[in-house]
């Protein structure tokens, strides 16, 4: 039953005129049973507008298609982590609900796993890059601490396949071995279906993968440089530059916050960082940590409103 912190007989909107600024509640939408957990900024009384944050960003909705406003619905969250070294060859699974302090649960699964890279998970089912095995494995995590294997592909177009990412229905899968970029069609997760690759011509070892509108970066990492992408047609990506041979030494990882692209520079020993207002065009405003890294390979980033 849905804890209400508000009465669903009496007129939502008029709640939002009380909650206090950082508040964390669910909401319930007009015609969807799943509750969307906010952290409330401001509300408009003469519009209606609520503005809040949701994963990250700003997020404005009308009052007036909300039913229900409950306490935060808790979330369980885990953390895989790939273990590449041919000891182990599996997936870490921790429970992360207190950040600072992982607890390990389980593992997985080193029968069908060679040199596991990139993870990417889309609902219930995640996606294991199996680097020595050329294929990406699929993994049914609706029971986040015991993963089921379903099923793997494709062999035939993957050689050291290292990275990917999930854009919408599209799965790009960063293919080491071959210099190109593999797309896959996830409409069905079960089923993958390729649709298309590019770009040999100019992709050198390709690792990481980040996105934002119709811009995607490749990490070409041979190449020392960060290929640009237009994916306004997402299944037929056009090149339209690279940056920044002058600057990196052997590019690995690549994540974008904002306005803000970061790069691991894993010869270098550092991170390298990009202004991306203008996608195509990312201007390089600094650089940390030469003195605390040693070869930078991943990332992720946590923003808490807490």
């Amino acid at each position: 039953m849905k804890d209400h912190i508000y009465p669903k007989s009496s007129c939502i909107c008029s709640l939002f005129e009380r909650l206090e600024l950082g508040k964390r509640v669910s909401i319930y939408f007009k015609g969807s049973s799943d509750p969307v957990t906010i952290t409330f900024m401001l509300y408009n009384k003469l519009s209606g507008c609520v503005k809040a944050l949701l994963n990250q960003q700003v997020y404005v909705f009308n009052c007036n298609n909300v039913v229900a406003v409950t306490n935060p619905i808790r979330i369980n969250k885990y953390l895989y982590v790939s273990n590449q070294n041919s000891s182990a060859n599996n997936i870490e699974i921790y429970d992360i609900n207190n950040p600072s302090t992982p607890i390990r649960l389980d593992e997985f699964n080193g029968q069908n796993l060679d040199g596991p890279t990139g993870l990417a998970i889309k609902g219930a089912f995640l996606y294991v890059a199996n680097f020595r095995n050329n294929t990406v494995e699929i993994y049914n995590i609706s029971n986040p601490s015991s993963p089921t294997r379903i099923s793997e592909f494709n062999g035939s177009n993957l050689s050291r396949p290292y990275l990917m990412l999930i854009r919408r229905n599209l799965l790009y899968v960063s293919n080491f071995g071959n210099n190109t970029v593999e797309i896959y069609n996830i409409s069905n997760p079960l089923v993958p279906i390729r649709v298309n690759e590019f770009n040999g011509a100019n992709l050198n070892d390709p690792t990481g993968l980040a996105a934002i509108g119709n811009i995607l970066y490749v990490a070409s990492f041979s190449n020392n440089t960060v290929e640009i992408y237009n994916i306004a047609n997402p299944i037929a990506p056009i090149r339209v530059g690279e940056f920044n041979s002058s600057n990196l030494n052997r590019p690995s990882e690549l994540i974008i916050t904002g306005n803000t692209l970061y790069v691991a520079n894993f010869n270098a020993n550092n991170v390298k960082i990009y202004d991306i207002s203008n996608p195509t065009s990312p201007v390089n405003t600094g650089v940390f940590n030469s003195g605390n890294l040693n070869n930078p390979a991943g990332f992720a980033i946590l923003t808490s409103t807490r």
